[in-house]
Formats: C-alpha cells, sequence, structure tokens
C-alpha cells in the first residue's frame, strides 16, 4: 500500500509504501493491526514528496465490557529531510 502525508509549510510532504497485517490475540483479546514500510526500489522521491525511511505502527483494538472500545496506536518513523526522528516521534504521540 502507498500512504501520502501532507505536512504544513515548510517541511515537504511525505509517502510511504507499506504492508499490514491484520491478527486477532486470544490472549489479550485484542484485534491487532501491524504496519512495516516497505522500501522502494532505489528509494527515489516522487513527484515533489519525500520517501519516509522507515515506519513502524501498530494498533490495538479491544472491545471492553461497558461496550466501549479501547483503541492503541503506536508509531515510529524516520521521515528523512531536516526534522530529526527524535522530534517526530515526540510529536506523533500527543
Amino acid at each position: 500500500m502507498l500512504a501520502t502525508f501532507g505536512i504544513p509549510w515548510p517541511v515537504k510532504d511525505r509517502f510511504v509504501r507499506f504492508s499490514a497485517i491484520w491478527y486477532y490475540d486470544q490472549g489479550s483479546g485484542e484485534l491487532v493491526n501491524e504496519i512495516h514500510s516497505r522500501k522502494l526500489t532505489g528509494g527515489l522521491d516522487r513527484d515533489g514528496l519525500i520517501e519516509t525511511r522507515r515506519l513502524r505502527a501498530t494498533f490495538k483494538l479491544k472491545a471492553m465490557d461497558d461496550g466501549n472500545a479501547r483503541v492503541i496506536y503506536r508509531a515510529n518513523t524516520d521521515p528523512r529531510g531536516s526534522l530529526p526522528s527524535w522530534l517526530v516521534n515526540a510529536i506523533s504521540t500527543k
């Protein structure tokens, strides 16, 4: 799959090619989605977008007894460019 990210100026927009796997964890009772980036051949930028070097993310969804759902999302990325990874990861956790 391919996703693009529109980022406010002055940072350039990014794209990432990734695969996603869904599975049910019987031990925790959670539906899990694991996302991992896949590098494009040659890692070329395209259409004015910069290829994200690495993306790893996990969604965990669980039905609660009160009828609500709990969603946990964790991500780690290296977007390339002038922004340091630690800053991007700190911002994405908010």
